[in-house]
């Protein structure tokens, strides 16, 4: 045996790289005044900033001759949408959208956050979005809770990577336009009623056209970013309403002021026990902006002409709001639309896929909307056209699955943290960011990083920087392995953010709580594989496969020959003593076993009778699990 070998877990991301070592020990924490902490602003998708891929070779699609069905066709035309068309077409695939034809009424915001540039990178709409004199995002400022003092969060620094905020009609055009450049063809005046399904296949949609008929559209594939209305989601019985009845009230001003904050184009939330008000900025000029209002239980937001008057004394009885919109004007009606949180059992299936809003929605106050809607977008055009081109169906659909639902539930999870801040009431509370600044430390040149932090994960300054030193040091570990190392920002503070999350829930999950070496048998955890996985091809060429372990959760680990050793013994339901032997054969020494095989069980991979008796249950459910 080897004395000097550690035994460890590397989780794998996406791409089938190392994305965390988990078993090590932490590094040693930073001083003051070091920039290490991540921005964790919500609009990450878990891994650090990279350039966007692209496909290996841009072939345009040819046209559907007579007889033909298409490759895809994608329900609705908002980002979701646009965005799996033009990159299917950039891959040579012949898509049609099917659009009602309604257009989105003016006055709409949204964020691009610099994960979300990424994927649109991929559509091939990045100079044309960052050409079309949207406003830069560099930061929010926030009113919280009691708190009556303003408080703010930059997004980086000058090297930052950039973010926008948007007209969603505009920004909406430009990726439909895109679309269509790349060869994809719309179907617009058209109402998609069902989706074909053969033999439990998707093959295709029935629209409604103007004047009353239907039309069948055949299709290898269909894409449902149909947005709340869920079209497919719906049909196939898989979506799970909202948690809440939550409302969101909105309208479009000009000639607002200055944004509070250092940044002229700051967001603006104010938030309260039931209510969060905002305020984007969509044109610099003429100082156009977006204000609106959630009410979290829905309770008291009229209908009709009522909710003129409604909105107008919900942003008048908000000083910072009053103050910001004197001399402003409001372009057109307020509207509302409920908001309440909603998600899907499944996000794929045989010959169909979710993507955007219709495979789920968090919370409008965090706008991961737009990220989420391009990334599903890029991401289903390389499920598809690997599949297409004979990568494995069942592999690659979990993969899709088990990403988009893994955002959605660590959004949700942020979501609820962010709330339960905003209802402090307690002014000596940790979430508030006067406390947690005080705690943080007034010299650290990352305070407010920190302060941010501590709010979307729930935890005082103190336990979000030890947490996140673990965190940094598995991510550096791996990233000595071959995986990307971490880099400050918001992407990476998502994924520390989405980590904890999953922590959570694996420790809810465990049902082995005593020593293994005095447990009669150790036995694989329900859910536990060793199989061929689909992971994203670093490249941008498509999909890759290789052999790993997975939990329940859909987590995704090295098959080391330890981690293989032990749960080919765990198969066969052996004492502990048949473990050190099988995992000793390795050249691991004897007394690292036993702490080793507690990692394993804290990862819902191994699990073994209590030394009471009792037998944990094979059937237990945990609430959130991806996968």
């Amino acid at each position: 045996m080897s004395p000097g070998l550690r035994l460890d877990l590397h989780v794998l991301d996406d791409e089938g790289r190392p994305g965390l070592v988990l078993g090590g020990p932490p590094p040693a924490l930073a001083g003051p005044g070091r920039r290490t902490v991540p921005n964790g602003n919500g609009n990450g998708n878990g891994a650090a900033r990279r350039p966007a891929a692209h496909p290996a070779a841009i072939r345009r699609p040819a046209r559907l001759g007579p007889g033909e069905d298409w490759d895809a066709v994608v329900i609705g035309a908002g980002p979701a949408g646009s965005a799996v068309a033009a990159a299917l077409a950039r891959r040579g695939r012949l898509v049609t959208i099917v659009e009602p034809g309604s257009p989105r009424p003016p006055g709409d915001g949204g964020t691009l956050s610099p994960a979300c540039l990424d994927a649109i990178e991929e559509t091939g709409a990045g100079r044309a979005v960052r050409a079309a004199g949207f406003v830069p995002k560099t930061g929010a400022t926030f009113l919280w809770g009691p708190s009556e003092r303003p408080w703010s969060v930059r997004y980086g620094g000058a090297d930052a990577p950039p973010a926008f905020h948007v007209d969603r009609t505009e920004f909406d055009r430009l990726m439909l336009r895109n679309a269509l450049s790349w060869g994809a063809a719309a179907r617009q005046g058209g109402r998609v009623e069902e989706v074909v399904l053969a033999s439990g296949r998707a093959s295709g949609v029935v629209v409604r056209v103007t004047g009353g008929g239907t039309e069948n559209i055949a299709a290898r594939w269909v894409i449902d970013a149909s947005g709340p209305a869920a079209i497919l989601a719906r049909q196939q019985g898989v979506l799970r309403p909202a948690a809440n009845g939550a409302t969101a009230v909105w309208g479009c001003w000009t000639g607002a002021g200055r944004l509070l904050g250092p940044g002229d184009s700051d967001a603006l939330y104010v938030g309260g026990p039931d209510t969060c008000l905002w305020c984007l900025p969509t044109a610099a000029a003429p100082d156009r902006v977006v204000v609106g209002i959630v009410v979290r239980d829905g309770g008291g937001v009229p209908v009709g002409p009522e909710l003129e008057d409604w909105y107008d004394d919900a942003v008048a009885r908000s000083a910072v709001l009053a103050k910001l919109l004197a001399g402003a004007s409001r372009s057109g009606l307020a509207r509302s639309a409920p908001v309440g949180g909603y998600a899907v059992a499944r996000a794929a299936g045989p010959g169909w896929l979710l993507a955007g809003d219709a495979a789920g929605f968090v919370d409008p106050v965090l706008t991961p909307g737009l990220q989420l809607a391009c990334q599903h977008g890029v991401l289903a055009a390389r499920i598809i056209d690997a599949v297409l081109d004979g990568a494995d169906e069942a592999t690659a659909l979990d993969l899709y699955d088990t990403v988009v639902r893994r955002q959605l539930d660590g959004f949700g999870a942020v979501a609820g943290n962010f709330w339960t801040a905003a209802a402090a009431r307690d002014h000596g509370a940790t979430t508030l960011p006067e406390v947690a600044a005080e705690a943080a430390g007034p010299d650290r040149a990352d305070a407010d990083r920190l302060v941010f932090l501590s709010i979307l994960s729930g935890l005082p300054p103190s336990e979000v920087v030890h947490r996140l030193q673990i965190h940094v040091g598995s991510r550096t570990a791996a990233a000595a392995l071959g995986g990307r190392p971490p880099m400050p920002g918001e992407q990476e503070g998502f994924a520390f953010l989405s980590r904890l999350h999953h922590d959570r829930r694996l420790v809810e999950a465990r049902t082995s709580h005593g020593s293994p070496e005095a447990a009669g048998s150790l036995r694989l955890a329900p859910g536990t594989s060793v199989a061929p996985r689909a992971f994203v091809d670093p490249g941008g060429a498509g999909l890759t496969s290789r052999t790993v372990a997975t939990n329940r959760f859909g987590d995704r680990f090295a098959l080391t020959p330890q981690l293989e050793a032990a749960l080919d013994t765990a198969a066969s339901r052996l004492p502990y003593p048949a473990f050190v032997t099988a995992v000793g054969a390795t050249g691991a020494p004897d007394t690292e076993v036993g702490p080793w095989l507690q990692l394993l069980a804290d990862n819902a991979l191994v699990e073994w009778d209590d030394p009471d008796g009792q037998v944990p249950s094979t059937d237990r459910e945990v609430a959130g699990c991806v996968g």
